[in-house]
């Protein structure tokens, strides 16, 4: 029965979106987190000069099945650092809200969590191994605040930071999950990879 209410809302998710009555902002009553990989799906569907929004998103590693949390408990410049370092998406710190605007000369992600109402931004003021930290910590979207979402060949959803895309020439900026990292910073994601290094630590569902 659980199993045919999530169909039954997705369905509903889906149909409420591609006739645009589900507008920027809008969450969805679905209790159980819906994966990145669908609400890519549903949301690259977006009709031109809209933005739509999709509640209830958890982001997930698969090289090490574990969900991205957002650390609410660290403080100062650590404080809402992504990682990927949790077995369970049903709690609030595994939850964010995914958006797509497909408006003329735009067209980008943005990432916000549902706990504290804030965007996901890339650091890139910070240095050594900080450098490009994802922090659930901003008011507004800025360029720090701009993703590119795209599908590889095998169906995971890579995510690109526009700003350092921009800024590196068209080389750098993908997220990784930093599992090499120990302690508070295991998983911590990080905005850093070159498109021409893409593994299973850039890889998400």
């Amino acid at each position: 029965m659980r199993n045919a209410r999530r169909y039954l809302g997705r369905i509903l998710v889906a149909l409420a979106l591609l006739t645009g009555t589900m507008t920027a902002g809008a969450t969805s009553a679905q209790a159980d987190p819906y994966s990145l990989s669908y609400a890519y799906e549903l949301l690259s569907r977006t009709n031109d000069g809209q933005v739509l929004c999709l509640s209830n998103v958890r982001i997930y590693s698969p090289a090490r099945q574990l969900n991205v949390s957002s650390e609410q408990q660290y403080t100062r410049k650590n404080y809402a650092m992504l990682r990927a370092r949790t077995e369970s998406s049903e709690g609030p710190w595994e939850q964010f809200q995914v958006c797509f605007d497909n408006r003329q000369n735009t067209r980008y992600w943005t990432l916000r969590s549902q706990t504290t109402g804030n965007y996901v931004a890339a650091e890139f003021d910070y240095t050594g191994t900080r450098y490009a930290m994802l922090r659930a910590r901003s008011t507004s979207v800025g360029s720090w605040e701009r993703w590119f979402l795209a599908e590889d060949a095998a169906g995971y959803i890579n995510i690109l930071s526009l700003h350092r895309y921009e800024t590196s020439g068209g080389t750098s900026g993908w997220v990784s999950a930093e599992f090499d990292y120990s302690g508070s910073t295991y998983g911590m994601l990080r905005a850093r990879t070159a498109g021409t290094a893409l593994g299973p630590w850039e890889q998400f569902l």
